[in-house]
């Protein structure tokens, strides 16, 4: 009995012993995740700073400029936003701006994505929207439908048919608050062929500023390069 008993209570003692063991790792898991996401936008804005550094493109970090007052009111720029201008980049000649921008959609989701604005001096162009066609979780795409829809009325967008080019539409819809005989004369053929071979792609234009995102989507540090050129050919062909 006695050995018996004694057998229980060193089981017991045991049990515990590795109770409290795990739950020492469950608090230094989770305090390491803490830690981890606390410091999540200190360790991308060191990573940014340095990816433009080597672009030779300035790293401003966050500003409370409000975009639609410092470059055009772009309906991305009119949805409820979040916050302001975050890891904000800007390069000279010719002029160039990135930044991460967040806007709240229904449900309290924070749709966030990296933008870049162009300027061209001495362009007027009429105010265009081009738009992806694409397929996501059901409520997140709810959420931006509703977000776009009610948007749209409250700034009078319509949508504009281009019908002499098929695969520009399947991956794209084109609205405007001007009418398509001012709008279309400005897509060339080369400049939809591009967005054809990038898709995905939103992009706005307004007087001399050119909005180009893909929505939801932030850059990777590493990939600026690549995403400041497939941008920049974008804008050229556009512009020309």
């Amino acid at each position: 009995m006695t050995d018996a008993t004694g057998v229980f209570y060193m089981e017991l003692s045991v049990d515990s012993t590795n109770m409290i063991a795990i739950l020492i790792i469950v608090a230094v898991l989770a305090g390491a995740a803490v830690w981890w996401f606390m410091t999540a936008r200190g360790r991308r804005a060191r990573a940014l700073q340095q990816a433009a550094s080597r672009l030779g493109i300035e790293f401003k970090g966050n500003l409370n400029d409000d975009p639609k007052e410092r470059f055009a009111p772009f309906r991305l720029f009119c949805f409820e936003a979040t916050g302001t201008m975050e890891h904000a980049m800007a390069r000279t000649h010719p002029p160039l701006w990135i930044f991460d921008f967040e806007y709240v959609i229904p449900r309290d989701q924070t749709v966030k994505q990296t933008v870049a604005v162009f300027e061209a001096s001495g362009a007027h162009w009429p105010v265009l929207l081009i738009e992806a066609r694409k397929r996501e979780r059901f409520t997140v795409a709810l959420g931006r439908m509703l977000t776009s829809k009610v948007t749209n009325w409250l700034h009078q967008y319509k949508e504009i048919e281009l019908s002499n080019h098929p695969a520009f539409t399947k991956q794209y819809r084109l609205l405007s608050t001007q009418s398509g005989d001012v709008v279309i004369p400005v897509l060339k053929k080369a400049f939809l062929d591009r967005l054809v071979a990038t898709p995905g792609m939103q992009f706005e234009a307004m007087d001399r500023w050119v909005l180009i995102y893909r929505q939801g989507n932030r850059i990777q540090p590493g990939r600026l390069h690549e995403h400041v050129q497939m941008v920049q050919r974008l804008f050229d062909v556009f512009s020309q």
